[in-house]
């Protein structure tokens, strides 16, 4: 084939690549190299590129979506015709009470009961030796008294609950001492402002003297608890004067004449003008030379700390 004819196909194969109309483009170069003319190796690196350009992954063309328009919005059927004149009543039913919170409902309702403490005496301070005193302890709404100091009882309960069963302890000082039991229950009602009395004896000792003022003191208790006080100063007469005593004997020591002689006696007597030095005597029974004693004297090396 003359090389006209190849310059000529040689020519469309580049126009048809050049559009980008490869399969057109192919079919000539694959003619060109069947020539094996002048074009032949143009017409093979087309093909290689041709290759090379099928090879790489199919990016699709996306198509197009025809989007129908919204269909007309469908109005919802008319009501039906009040055939009553009006909304249903409703007749004879109570509404619904409003309910309380959570918290409300669970927590429980706590009231505090107050109450002061108060302390009488019987007969009234000052109180001669051996005088027997009732002291009476109770509670109600009123402020302590002149000589009284303390706390008031202080409880904290549901509102149902108007019972408390406390107890009081008396604590008295010295030269006073309580009969019996220094401990007695009272109770305190929630409706009712004072409270029985909690009574105890106490008994000044007749030999004590002093001149006061004592402290009594009643503490309160519930469940074991300490949840009041109150506090008064008694103030003593004076006390007789104790008569005199006898004069103590001189001392010595008593030795009883039937006892066993001791198997081994010391004794050791110290120094008027030596710290370090003793006087001693040894004296036992079972040896002939320590029968009536030994003596000697006895140095310490030192002062003993």
């Amino acid at each position: 084939m003359s090389n006209s004819r190849e310059e000529a196909l040689f020519q469309q194969a580049l126009a048809a690549y050049e559009r980008g109309d490869l399969n057109t483009a192919y079919e000539y170069f694959l003619q060109i190299v069947e020539m094996n003319g002048d074009r032949k190796a143009a017409a093979e690196q087309y093909l290689k590129e041709i290759n090379r350009q099928w090879s790489k992954p199919h990016r699709g063309i996306p198509k197009e979506v025809s989007i129908a328009p919204p269909s007309p919005a469908v109005k919802p059927p008319p009501p039906p015709p009040d055939l009553l004149g009006g909304p249903p009543r409703v007749v004879g039913v109570a509404p619904f009470p409003e309910l309380e919170s959570v918290e409300e409902a669970a927590a429980p309702q706590i009231q505090t009961l107050r109450r002061t403490p108060h302390m009488d005496l019987d007969p009234a301070p000052p109180v001669d030796p051996g005088t027997r005193l009732k002291v009476a302890v109770y509670t109600d709404a009123q402020a302590m008294r002149e000589g009284e100091e303390g706390e008031d009882v202080t409880i904290e309960a549901p509102p149902d609950q108007t019972r408390f069963d406390l107890t009081v302890w008396l604590v008295v000082g010295g030269p006073f001492e309580v009969e019996g039991s220094a401990v007695q229950p009272l109770t305190i009602l929630r409706d009712e402002e004072r409270s029985k009395n909690a009574e105890f004896t106490v008994v000044r000792k007749d030999s004590a003297a002093g001149a006061g003022p004592v402290t009594f003191s009643a503490l309160f208790a519930y469940q074991g608890r300490a949840c009041g006080r109150v506090s008064r100063q008694v103030q003593l007469t004076a006390g007789a004067a104790e008569p005199a005593k006898e004069p103590l004997p001189q001392p010595g020591i008593a030795v009883e004449a039937a006892a066993r002689p001791a198997d081994l006696s010391v004794r050791i007597v110290a120094s008027d003008d030596d710290e370090r030095l003793f006087q001693c005597i040894v004296q036992t029974p079972h040896l002939p030379a320590y029968q009536q004693g030994q003596t000697g004297n006895w140095r310490l090396p030192s002062i003993a700390g």
